[in-house]
């Protein structure tokens, strides 16, 4: 079962970009490089200062992209810093239950259970106040696409247990205590998996095709039941959820709620 969207943004900013690489393939080599040996193994390039006709010729695709870039999305209420070492975060939680929200609302009739991330993959902070489009391509700026996949009851297991050996992973529709190491008190869906073995069943994860493929050695997800790709741009869901907000007159905001923690008994 396939899902494909559709981006403008994407689309409008890669004719941008081409543009600018034909520019450079044209114009921007018409002064050769010179190579100065010296006796050893070291090699220098002779520093050339830019070439006025390839400047000229890319100035237009850089002022489209400047603009672009500069695009208000939204604002944000608080700070949410890209941090290490913290066992859950503002910045995780906010892109996570985004994730989970948005797909939700964009396949009605798909069960999605929890989001799955990485914090690697979030690349910078979102500051209170203004969020422009190319603050949200700092924090996302691969072109990592969203799959769902369906996990076993066993695979669902590796995944509790990866958690809990990389606390601060990016989590949404799922809640769990971290004891010595192992996960414990293990809740998705309102499925409790600690205790009710009789309740556990099949979970349909939203993540990303990164991961998916095994990303940060997540290897639980490359084997699914099921797989279903959307064509859609985790960067595109981040910007349209910040623009929803907005003209709902409302702020992007977030909250540490405890769905990752140490058991501190």
């Amino acid at each position: 079962m396939f899902f494909w969207g559709f981006s403008p943004t994407l689309v409008a900013m890669r004719k941008v970009l081409f543009g600018v690489v034909a520019a450079f393939l044209l114009h921007g080599c018409s002064r050769p490089l010179q190579v100065q040996r010296h006796e050893g193994s070291l090699e220098t390039l002779q520093t050339l200062s830019p070439d006025p006709e390839a400047q000229a010729l890319i100035a237009p695709y850089k002022k489209q992209i400047d603009a672009k870039m500069k695009e208000p999305l939204g604002t944000s209420a608080i700070d949410m810093p890209k941090v290490r070492g913290e066992v859950e975060t503002l910045l995780g939680n906010f892109v996570a239950d985004l994730v989970l929200q948005s797909t939700q609302q964009r396949l009605p009739e798909q069960p999605v259970d929890a989001c799955l991330l990485n914090s690697g993959g979030l690349r910078a902070s979102i500051a209170k106040g203004p969020i422009l489009l190319e603050d949200v391509f700092s924090l996302m700026p691969f072109d990592n696409l969203v799959v769902l996949v369906k996990l076993s009851e066993n695979d669902m297991m590796r995944m509790f247990n990866y958690l809990a050996e990389h606390p601060g992973t990016p989590i949404a529709g799922m809640r769990m205590e971290i004891e010595d190491g192992n996960p414990d008190d293990m809740e998705i869906a309102g499925i409790d998996w600690e205790d009710n073995k009789e309740a556990r069943r099949p979970c349909w994860i939203i993540t990303s095709d990164f991961l998916a493929g095994g990303g940060d050695h997540m290897d639980f997800l490359t084997e699914p039941i099921e797989r279903i790709e959307t064509g859609w741009l985790l960067r595109d869901i981040i910007a349209d959820h910040i623009r929803e907000k907005n003209r709902k007159g409302l702020a992007a905001e977030s909250a540490l709620d405890g769905r990752m923690r140490y058991d501190n008994d």
